[in-house]
Parts: C-alpha cells; sequence; structure tokens
C-alpha cells in the first residue's frame, strides 16, 4: 500500500499512473474542500499537491460528489425529486435538453445552496432509464 508522504492518506497502488484510487481515499482526499464550500482554484491545486493528484482529479471528483457528473445515479439517490421530474418529463416525450432547463428553473426551489445538475448528468440519467425500460 503506498503513502503519500506529505497527507497521510493511504492509496492501494504506487506508481504514476496508478490513479485507481478507491472512494474512501477519495472522499478522505475532497473533504476539506467540501468544508471550505466553493473552494478557489488556489485551494483545490494546494490540496491535490498534498494528497499527491492533480488538481484537474481533485474537481472531478468533487464534481462528482456533489451530483454534478455524468451518469444518472447519482441524481437518483441525492436529488429523487428532481429523479423524478426527469423520469415524468422523458415519458412524456420532452427532450433532454428541455428537461435540463426546466430543471435548472425549478432547481434552487428544490433544493436551495446545491449547485444544478448538468446537462450531461441529466442525459445520463434519461439513458439509463430508457437501458432499463429495454
Amino acid at each position: 500500500m503506498a503513502q503519500n508522504a506529505n497527507s497521510g492518506i493511504q492509496s492501494k497502488r504506487a506508481g504514476k499512473r496508478a490513479a485507481q484510487h478507491d472512494s474512501a481515499f477519495r472522499l478522505q482526499a475532497i473533504e476539506p474542500l467540501l468544508k471550505l464550500g466553493r473552494a478557489s482554484e488556489a485551494e483545490v491545486d494546494a490540496r491535490a499537491a498534498e494528497v499527491g493528484v492533480s488538481g484537474r482529479s481533485l474537481r472531478r471528483w468533487i464534481a462528482a460528489h456533489e451530483g454534478r457528473e455524468c451518469g444518472g445515479g447519482t441524481l437518483r439517490v441525492q436529488f429523487p425529486d428532481a429523479a423524478d421530474l426527469v423520469y415524468f418529463e422523458n415519458l412524456k416525450g420532452t427532450s433532454a435538453r428541455e428537461i435540463h432547463r426546466m430543471l435548472a428553473a425549478a432547481w434552487q426551489d428544490m433544493y436551495p445552496g446545491k449547485p444544478c445538475p448538468g446537462y450531461a448528468a441529466v442525459l445520463g440519467h434519461i439513458n439509463s432509464l430508457d437501458e432499463a425500460r429495454r
């Protein structure tokens, strides 16, 4: 098990391209940034240097944690009312673009203080619904 000397966080792999970090490692790496709320680029880059990963990886992990990643799982689990809206609008035949616009318009009323998932997350959720219906 490899350990970054600066951070004390352990990763199961060693080497430059062995960046398949488990979810516990990722959560431990982004936790201080989540407590800050909206972390600046400098704060993210500094934390990335502490843990031994790229700033881009940390930004991606934060986006995944906040539900702004592609795919439907996060939307379904963390934001069930939004997932219902997407589901029922999709059944009506509403386009993914229009569903995302509707969701963005209603988001702050549904989940105040949380960032609205991007179009790719909504599309990923719609695609996961379509696959489940097959």
